[in-house]
């Protein structure tokens, strides 16, 4: 008895898994069948799509290069190569390089490199991004590039050395930079991506062109050296590159605290005050350090940054903690600092005047100055908001009055319950055609865009 149920449960097994596998097997089928059902499905509009390339409508063109786009098979690219190759309006070429460049083969780089020869510079601009994002599928392509001549390809290979680093695209990109005028700035601003240490030298930081220069200065500014600190001062004399200069000290500081002690001491002894101006103000996003600098022996080059800060009109950090600053004897302090410092200067006055609290103005000897209107207040134009009153008038009293006219010699003959009657019959059928009339308007202005007459 006992071999006769193991018999019958190895046989049930047995049938539990077959039954399995021939579920299994008719979901497999089942799921083949509705993938060949939805390839048929797409075939036919694949070819719509490729067929809507040639419509003479840019808006049925640019659809169809979106969706094929999003296909991606090889026939769709090799339709959208082919479309590339004949259009003429620049925004459908835009949308076919993009199309192109989603389905990403490799063998489309050729068209899309020959399309930007002869283009607008804006569609170069965006063709180029696109063209880099092939990343190192480009290489193969990089020799043949640098041979040639078309200002185009030269500027591919600029924007080409800003995404990402090849020994041959860096020697060609500085040797634009001493060669060729007209790109030389974007060059520039190319190498300073990558090769910020090789451009921040005396060759570029001297170069005849102003533009190239300040990148280089501003390249310097990368450069976490010493060095680079004391250089970058040295430029602050040179009006052309200053600012720049400025910046890019600041920028140091950025990176190092340790920068705000250098930048410091060269503040207490330089003797030149426009450089001392330049250094300061490099110092401003760090206001908050030399205030707490106040209650310690550094306090008196603390009092000649601030003031020096409040000079060149960088008030608000200033502004902004004492009014939330709780310390009575740091109040004191910066209070007498800013008194001090805006004796004789009328438009810092008013600048502290306005919007420093009045228990502190109060306590600084400062008088509250009203605050200004704002730019929306000062734009109505009281001309303006009359015609706009009138409209308005005009609007609301057009259908009574247009009723009046209308039933003029029945005005004293129908009941007041019979006028309102009429009244709301008729302001309903003008309702209608007025909506109408604009419906017709907007249907007519879908229908001129559709075909790209607007």
């Amino acid at each position: 008895m006992k071999i006769d149920i193991e018999f019958i449960l190895i046989a049930v097994a047995f049938l539990i898994f077959a039954d399995v596998i021939l579920l299994l097997r008719l979901l497999i089928n089942k799921a083949k069948d509705a993938l060949k059902l939805i390839q048929k499905r797409e075939e036919p509009k694949e070819k719509n799509l490729i067929r809507a390339l040639r419509s003479p409508f840019k808006t049925k063109r640019i659809k169809a290069a979106v969706e094929l786009g999003i296909i991606g098979s090889s026939e769709a690219r090799k339709a959208l190569e082919e479309a590339l190759t004949r259009e003429k309006d620049f925004p459908v070429r835009l949308y076919l390089a993009n199309a192109l460049t989603d389905i990403g083969v490799e063998t489309s780089l050729p068209l899309l490199i020959e399309s930007l020869v002869g283009s607008h510079r804006w569609y170069r601009t965006k063709v180029n991004l696109l063209i880099a994002t092939f990343g190192a599928k480009l290489e193969a392509y990089i020799p043949d590039l640098l041979t040639r001549k078309e200002e185009a390809i030269k500027e591919l290979l600029v924007d080409l050395s800003a995404s990402y680093i090849s020994g041959d695209l860096k020697e060609y990109v500085f040797r634009l930079i001493e060669e060729d005028e007209v790109l030389a700035e974007k060059a520039a601003e190319a190498v300073s991506v990558f090769y910020f240490n090789e451009l921040a030298t005396d060759r570029y930081l001297s170069h005849k062109n102003p533009v190239v220069r300040n990148i280089a200065v501003r390249a310097l500014g990368g450069v976490d050296k010493k060095e680079s600190f004391y250089q970058l001062k040295e430029l602050l004399v040179d009006p052309i590159v200053s600012q720049t200069a400025r910046h890019a000290i600041a920028q140091l500081i950025d990176k190092d605290p340790t920068y705000i002690r250098m930048t410091l001491d060269a503040f207490r002894e330089e003797t030149t005050e426009t450089v001392k101006e330049q250094l300061a103000e490099a110092l401003s996003g760090r206001i908050e350090y030399f205030i707490m600098k106040l209650s310690t022996y550094e306090k008196e080059d603390a009092e000649k940054i601030i003031k020096q800060l409040i000079y060149l009109g960088k008030t608000s950090e200033l502004i902004g903690f004492l009014n939330k600053n709780k310390e009575i004897e740091m109040e004191n302090k910066l209070l007498s600092i800013v008194k001090e410092a805006v004796a004789g200067r009328e438009a810092i006055e008013k600048e502290f005047c306005t919007y420093l609290h009045d228990r502190l103005l109060k306590k600084a000897g400062l008088v509250k100055c009203e605050r200004l209107r704002s730019q929306k207040e000062k734009a109505r134009d009281p001309v303006f908001i009359r015609i706009l009153y009138f409209l308005l008038t005009i609007t609301l009293i057009f259908f009574p009055i247009a009723y009046l006219l209308i039933n003029l010699p029945m005005l004293f003959v129908w009941p007041p319950l019979l006028h309102l009657k009429i009244y709301v019959l008729d302001y309903n059928y003008f309702l209608v055609f007025y909506s109408l009339l604009i419906n017709f308007i907007y249907l007519a202005l879908l229908f001129f865009s559709r075909i790209n007459v607007v």
